[in-house]
């Protein structure tokens, strides 16, 4: 029970910290122009690029949070999140 409570609280962590880094290096309004069209193919590319490492990063993590099989196990589980585009 507990560790699951632990898994549960580990998941959510990583989601909210993804958004927030992801937000820091790439605001949402940069995303809404994006998606209209307001910058250059490349620039987008990026911007989609960046967004899929951070999706990418969060599953990995969430696969192995819920594989894990203690609450210790959890715990050393460190995010690697991009830093920049």
């Amino acid at each position: 029970m507990l560790l699951d409570i632990e898994k549960a609280r580990k998941i959510e962590y990583f989601n909210q910290l993804s958004f927030e880094l992801r937000n820091n290096i790439l605001p949402d309004y940069k995303l809404t122009n994006a998606s209209l069209g307001v910058y250059a193919e490349q620039t987008s590319g990026q911007y989609l690029s960046l967004i899929q490492n951070f999706r990418t990063e969060f599953y990995r993590l969430k696969d192995l949070i819920e594989n894990a099989e203690s609450v210790e196990e959890v715990n050393c589980i460190e995010a690697d999140f991009p830093e920049s585009l």
